[in-house]
Formats: structure tokens, C-alpha cells, sequence
């Protein structure tokens, strides 16, 4: 989504007294982001030109143009000021009837910028939780709000201000794969005390059919479940996907084997030879240094040869704006952790791609955050639905991304694709959210 692509030669002029980097930043989003249009802001009544469009951002009418009544949120920096709900899902849509309309540019800024998260509550894991937000205690976490604004501001000025579908950027739906490998191999690559506390863990809870299959694989008389990539070049049909790899050290919740096997190399290597997008998945333990997650990447970059501008967190652990701080020091230009491991729907009620806006430090930067939708564990492992009610229930999250053009961006594992540990057949879920 580069800053100044596909721009018309339409202008609409912003008539505001004040101005500051969330004012520009949020028409930079609506306007150039998303509708691809050019805009202007203009202080000075006199300067407006009555021959093109005009947006009033101030609380007095000035008689003509589009009158949207600014709520201070764009002018306040104050981030412990008390957000009120009419920013935060903005139930007074813009209709024709009206002679003024409420802050849709504050409402979008507000969810985009994260700024519930700031400051917020942690869940056991110490990031910020669906039940602390305000879009899942008031069932709107299903719904894209700032898509549903844009489309509807878009074809307001279609149909009273004599702009034309065309004067717009094409936004298309797609369905796009992401695929976290969180560990490469189920059994192989582990050391001997690894390998050992492995079978004596499942040996003392009797589960002898596990035993039986590490052993098989171990011996090279099965194919490590795990290592499922032919049949994920099989579902993919030839769309290129997204991988995040794992190359920490091992932890409490850093599984993968080093990423100095063999065999763990040649797989990385082989999906980017195959025009797949490689991106680093920090370890949950880097999330606190800095160093840990630049070692991380230098790993990777040395095992597939070029340089890594995405990734996702581990366990989906960010604090903002201390997270995304760092992956913007290390040069990563793309983030793909915007969404819950627990519930599917909008985190930031979008899911197109937006650039990060940093509230400490009240400007924005040039990390692009991609959100995705829905994610396999959130559906299995907490939802707890079957195959088919995960079909069912997700195919309403696809079918508004297809009805608003949006990216349908969806979140798999390695591991899920195993047929192994409960993941028996989820493939058809797999195959059903990458058909276009």
C-alpha cells in the first residue's frame, strides 16, 4: 500500500482551523490510503475553491460542502481522555438527510491506532486480550467498522457530490494464506534428552500410540508429521503464501528444533525458491530484547540469502508502542500479528493493511500492519468447533470481506495440517479459506 499510489486527479480540499499529525494522518488513510484521491487542508476559509469538493472539519457550518463536526480526538493528545462510544462505533452514518455529520475520521483513527491498548490490562501471557475490547463486549467484532465508513463516505460522494466510481482506487477481494512455523519437525531434529523426555512423557500417561509413531519416524519408516509441506504446495495450488519461521533458541514456549539442521534449512530454503514470502516469527522470548529478535533475524536472512521486511509474533505477544519500536529499528517494514488467537473477527475493525501510528510519540511510521481474520486455533483449540461449524461459522467473516473488497487474510500452522493431535482433516478448512 505505498503512500502515494494510484492517485486521481480528483482533489477534495479539508477545511480545518487546526491541524496535527493524526489529522493528517487519518485523511492521508481515507483519502490517498484507501479511496486513492488527493487531498488538500486548507485553514483559510477564503482560499477554498467552491469548483471542488469540500469536507468542513470544524464545529461551525461555513454555509456549503460536507459538514463533519470534529469531536477533539484528532487534536487531543492527551491519551488517558475519556473516549465516549459515539467515537467508538459511530452508529450516525452519513446519509443525505442530515446538514452535519458526526467524527468518522476520530472513530477510524481511534481503532486504528490501537489506542485501547495503550496502558491496558494483560492476559496471562501479557498481551492485550479480546475481553478487554470494546468491539467484543459490543458484539461489533465481526463487523469491519472502519471498512463499512470508508465504503459508506465513498459512496456518499458518488451520490450527491458528482464523484464517479472510477475517480476511485480498485480495491478487490483476495484470500490470503499466512502460515506460522512454529516448529518445522513434530519429532525429528530434537537432541538425545529432548528425544528421551519426550518418550517417557508420553510412556508414563500410557499414550503408547504416540510412542510407537515417534519411534516410526525416528527410524525413517514414516514421514514426520510436521513436515507436511508437499501437501501444502498441494492446497496452495500456486498462490504464494506467507511463512513465518521460528529460528530462537528453545524455551517455555519456543519449541523449534535449531535453525542450524539441515533439514530445517533446506524446507525454509525450498518455500522461498518457490516464490514464497519469508518472514521471521520472533520467539517469545525476544519480545523483551531488542538484541534476541536482531539475532533472530540475521539467522534467518543467512539461511534464505536476502534480507526479512516481515513478520509475526510468537504466541501473537506485542506491547505497543515498545513492540513495534523494535521491529521498526530492525528494519522489518511489514507486521502480520493484528488479530486474536482466541476469536476470529477485526482487532483493529479493519482488514485492510495500515500503517502504524505511534501515540507516544505522535507521528506515523512506515511499519505496515496487515491484519488478518480468522486463525485455526481460535476455531479448535478455544472455540472448540468441528470442521464443518468452522466452515459455517467463518464463511460469514469471508463473505464481508468479499462484499467490502478486502484482503481475507487467514492464519494456519504447519502442525494443523499434520492429520495428527486432533488436526485430523483440517485441510478442508484450509482449502476453503484460500479458495477465492
Amino acid at each position: 500500500m505505498p503512500k502515494n499510489a494510484n492517485i486521481s486527479k480528483v482533489l477534495i480540499q479539508i477545511h480545518s482551523i487546526l491541524n496535527s499529525n493524526r489529522l493528517e494522518y487519518i485523511f492521508n488513510y481515507v483519502f490517498k490510503w484507501r479511496m486513492g484521491i488527493d487531498f488538500v487542508i486548507v485553514s483559510d476559509i477564503s482560499n477554498l475553491n467552491k469548483n471542488h469538493p469540500i469536507v468542513n472539519y470544524n464545529t461551525d457550518s461555513i454555509g456549503y460542502g460536507i459538514h463533519i463536526i470534529p469531536n477533539g480526538l484528532l487534536f487531543n493528545i492527551d491519551r488517558k481522555a475519556i473516549i465516549n462510544d459515539e467515537i467508538k462505533f459511530n452508529l450516525n452514518p452519513i446519509e443525505p438527510s442530515k446538514d452535519s455529520y458526526s467524527d468518522i475520521f476520530s472513530s477510524i483513527f481511534y481503532h486504528l491506532s490501537r489506542y485501547e491498548e495503550y496502558d491496558a490490562p494483560k492476559d496471562n501471557l501479557g498481551r492485550f486480550s479480546h475481553k478487554s475490547s470494546c468491539l467484543f463486549a459490543n458484539n461489533f467484532i465481526e463487523r469491519p467498522l472502519v471498512d463499512e465508513w470508508v465504503n459508506d463516505f465513498k459512496n456518499y460522494l458518488i451520490q450527491f457530490h458528482n464523484f464517479k466510481t472510477q475517480d476511485f482506487k480498485v480495491e478487490e477481494y483476495s484470500s490470503q494464506a499466512s502460515i506460522d512455523i512454529d516448529s518445522v519437525f513434530s519429532y525429528k531434529g530434537r537432541n538425545i534428552f529432548r528425544t528421551i523426555a519426550a518418550f517417557s512423557k508420553d510412556g508414563l500417561k500410557l499414550n503408547f500410540k504416540e510412542v510407537l509413531y515417534r519411534a516410526r519416524v525416528l527410524l525413517n519408516l514414516k514421514k514426520d508429521p510436521n513436515d507436511n509441506f508437499d501437501l501444502q504446495k498441494q492446497l496452495l495450488n500456486q498462490k504464494p503464501a506467507y511463512y513465518f519461521v521460528q529460528v530462537g533458541k528453545y524455551g517455555r514456549l519456543d519449541k523449534n528444533i535449531s535453525p542450524d539442521n539441515t533439514g530445517f534449512q533446506n524446507i525454509i530454503k525450498e518455500l522461498n525458491n518457490n516464490g514464497h514470502q519469508i518472514g521471521l516469527h520472533p520467539s517469545f522470548a525476544s519480545n523483551s530484547s531488542k538484541e534476541i529478535i536482531q539475532t533472530e533475524k540475521s539467522k534467518l536472512e543467512s539461511i534464505i540469502g536476502k534480507k526479512v521486511l516481515h513478520s509475526r509474533q510468537h504466541y501473537l505477544k506485542f506491547e505497543l508502542p515498545k513492540t513495534y519500536q523494535t521491529l521498526i529499528d530492525i528494519g522489518i517494514e511489514h507486521d502480520y500479528s493484528m488479530g486474536y488467537s482466541e476469536i476470529a473477527g477485526f482487532r483493529a475493525a479493519t482488514a485492510y493493511p495500515f500503517y502504524w501510528y505511534n501515540l507516544e510519540s505522535e507521528n506515523f511510521t512506515k511499519l505496515l500492519i496487515h491484519p488478518f481474520v480468522v486463525m485455526d486455533v481460535a476455531y479448535k483449540n478455544f472455540q472448540t468447533m468441528t470442521i464443518d461449524e468452522t466452515i459455517s461459522s467463518s464463511k460469514k467473516l469471508k463473505d464481508i470481506c468479499k462484499v467490502l473488497n478486502l484482503p481475507f487474510v487467514f492464519v494456519f500452522h504447519n502442525e494443523s495440517l499434520s492429520n495428527h493431535r486432533g488436526w485430523e482433516n483440517w485441510d478442508k478448512v484450509f482449502s476453503f479459506w484460500n479458495h477465492e
